[in-house]
């Protein structure tokens, strides 16, 4: 579904990070990088493996995201060097009582007619007070951020206590370092997450169409 929209989007490069069961992902046309951490390295580590794809203006995209095309479109669009697609309904209990993880989110300056707001932190551990939405999983670097943005991969990749580290810590790193992180507003309509079988069915009754 990922790769449908891409193309529709114009996006011809694609590139893969594989880890659990990687010889299930072997679609023709795509750029494969295999992290054999997978299990004890986060997604930051992912990320790193696969960073001489950042050549030019990149989406990065987790891979038990779908997402319809509207939030490219509107992504492109918008301004800043480092974008993430952020859904300001307040993640349900529901969800986190399954024990699903959410990638909360702090705003500034929030007035109801914005698209789009200055993300101020983000964090997997927010107090439920402090938060103003939730990251989903898509995200846009511009040709002109690449190079810092593999600065900061690298410093994080290589500190130890970091091994663990994820996508918020990259991104709060671009914070902390004086830029600013762009939040582009979506609907809880246009995305989902598939964690469980029961997601499974509901994607394929939303976004098999």
């Amino acid at each position: 579904h990922q790769r449908e929209v891409l193309e529709e989007l114009g996006v011809s490069r694609i590139g893969v990070v594989r880890g659990y069961h990687k010889r299930k992902f072997s679609f023709p046309g795509i750029y494969y990088y295999d992290n054999p951490e997978y299990s004890s390295r986060g997604i930051l580590h992912s990320l790193t493996i696969g960073m001489d794809f950042l050549i030019d203006s990149t989406l990065i995209l987790y891979a038990d995201t779908l997402f319809r095309r509207s939030i490219l479109d509107r992504m492109v669009q918008t301004p800043g060097d480092l974008i993430l697609a952020i859904d300001r309904a307040i993640p349900s209990r529901k969800r986190r009582g399954k024990g699903r993880v959410v990638e909360a989110v702090s705003l500034q300056h929030k007035t109801a007619k914005q698209a789009f707001w200055i993300i101020r932190h983000l964090s997997r551990n927010l107090p439920d007070s402090q938060q103003d939405g939730e990251y989903i999983g898509v995200a846009l670097i511009r040709e002109r951020a690449i190079e810092k943005v593999k600065r900061l991969l690298t410093e994080l990749d290589a500190d130890p206590p970091k091994a663990g580290a994820d996508l918020l810590n990259l991104f709060q790193a671009w914070i902390d370092s004086g830029e600013k992180l762009y939040g582009m507003m979506v609907s809880s309509e246009e995305w989902m997450d598939v964690d469980t079988f029961e997601d499974y069915r509901e994607a394929g009754s939303r976004f098999e169409s």
